[in-house]
């Protein structure tokens, strides 16, 4: 039953836009209400191991600098939403990082990956071979008329019934409804199954193998440019510190750790001038397929009130003065300024921004810290964190997803798993406060 739970609150955090298609944004709230009260009780329950002084302090500061700014919003009912929606996913990321070890995590993830992409290949297979048409939500999606969906533009399609034409330009959305989306979760569905390949040792690998198959061939059909570029930052950053794992301690692994950091910043460099052919590589515009010229309308925005922002929001409530007609892209009004960076500038300010680089800075130091403490055995599943970190903190550069839903709730868990939070985890720190009660069993699957 607990397995069940996590497997549910993964499933839901993932597809979460499928759900809000298929039954309405109020019967999802009421879904995310309840995870959240479930996930509350989980914490009262354990509140012996006084587990509060485990988590993360950056994230902790992220999180409070998000709720002060309820004083000083620009629209304090949208902030008391966004505040709402956000501390629910924080609960059910905690709650899941105190009941479950690492290993249960990690196999209870990658059964939630595989029935999200199990499910979208079912969905589209049954649109292309039952219905045979562009599918619409059978719910509208907030700030949308049902009459905008009688002749819908195609962000507004669940599904544009293009598996036969996967070939010649065609994209599967899944039932997320977004190719982008999709994407990312296929990315992350690859680094899980990919990690339990290697743990499972010879003769336990016929299952991971056919599980990064299908990860392999979801991202594939997506053609989601972004999420095969965070895959590869990913591998890029877990590659790079399994080299200085190799360093002796000590003076020549500081030193690696710096060359290590002046490369990384070199090349972020070359990619920023180089941007356009880099982009013309993968068949993309350099103007990113529109979000630079949201960038810069969503900072104009933001330099009017430079310092604390306007107040926390997460995504974007179309109902609400300045994003009821902030940005439209294609005769659709986007709810995001697809990239979290921008976003955060404009929600909470410079200081916004500053916090949110150390909370990301010091995720990344601990996932990669997990990789260099971790024994020999257990390398892959030390790795995770940081493979898991890095396709976050790269989709938000195209995305603003790490701040809402599965993106925020997974960067909680990367966090806490990088401080020691979370039982189990090869190569973290002791915590200060270890847990008393025995870990429970692992997630089968």
């Amino acid at each position: 039953m607990r397995s069940t739970l996590l497997v549910a609150v993964l499933v839901f955090l993932l597809a979460i836009e499928g759900v809000t298609y298929l039954i309405g944004v109020p019967a999802t709230a009421v879904i995310g209400v309840l995870f959240g009260l479930l996930g509350a009780a989980v914490l009262v329950h354990h509140r012996g191991e006084r587990w509060w002084r485990r988590l993360s302090v950056p994230l902790l500061g992220f999180l409070g600098l998000a709720t002060v700014s309820l004083v000083w919003s620009m629209y304090p009912g949208g902030t008391a939403i966004g505040l709402l929606r956000t501390w629910l996913v924080v609960v059910m990321a905690i709650a899941i990082a105190v009941e479950f070890d690492w290993r249960a995590i990690v196999a209870g993830a990658s059964r939630a990956l595989f029935g999200v992409l199990a499910a979208s290949w079912l969905f589209e297979i049954v649109v292309a071979t039952i219905i045979r048409r562009p599918v619409v939500p059978l719910v509208p999606p907030i700030g949308v008329s049902p009459d905008e969906l009688i002749d819908p533009p195609k962000l507004l399609q669940w599904s544009r019934n293009e598996l036969v034409e996967l070939l010649d330009g065609g994209r599967l959305q899944g039932v997320v409804g977004n190719a982008t989306i999709f994407g990312f979760i296929a990315v992350l569905a690859l680094a899980v199954f990919i990690v339990r390949w290697i743990a499972a040792g010879p003769g336990h690998r016929l299952v991971p193998a056919l599980l990064t198959l299908l990860a392999v061939a979801s991202l594939a059909a997506t053609k989601a440019t972004t999420a095969i570029v965070a895959g590869l930052v990913a591998a890029v950053l877990v590659g790079i510190v399994l080299v200085v794992r190799r360093v002796a301690p000590g003076r020549p692994r500081r030193l690696a750790r710096v060359g290590v950091g002046v490369a990384l910043l070199a090349v972020a460099v070359g990619v920023v001038v180089l941007r356009a052919p880099l982009l013309a590589l993968f068949g993309r515009s350099s103007d990113l397929t529109g979000r630079v010229d949201i960038w810069a309308t969503v900072l104009g925005v933001a330099a009017e009130r430079p310092v604390a922002g306007h107040g926390w929001i997460g995504y974007w409530l179309p109902w609400i003065e300045p994003f009821d007609s902030l940005v439209t892209q294609h005769g659709v009004r986007q709810l995001q300024a697809h990239n979290a960076w921008v976003d955060v500038a404009l929600q909470l300010g410079v200081i916004g921004v500053i916090v949110f680089a150390v909370l990301i800075g010091t995720v990344l130091w601990g996932a990669g810290r997990l990789i260099e403490r971790a024994p020999a055995g257990s390398v892959a599943l030390a790795a995770l964190p940081l493979a898991l970190a890095g396709i976050l903190v790269a989709q938000s550069l195209a995305e603003s997803r790490i701040l809402v839903e599965s993106g925020l709730a997974l960067l909680v868990i990367v966090a806490l798993a990088g401080c020691g939070a979370i039982r189990g985890v090869p190569g973290a720190p002791r915590a200060p406060h270890p847990a008393t009660t025995p870990a429970p069993a692992e997630v089968r699957s």
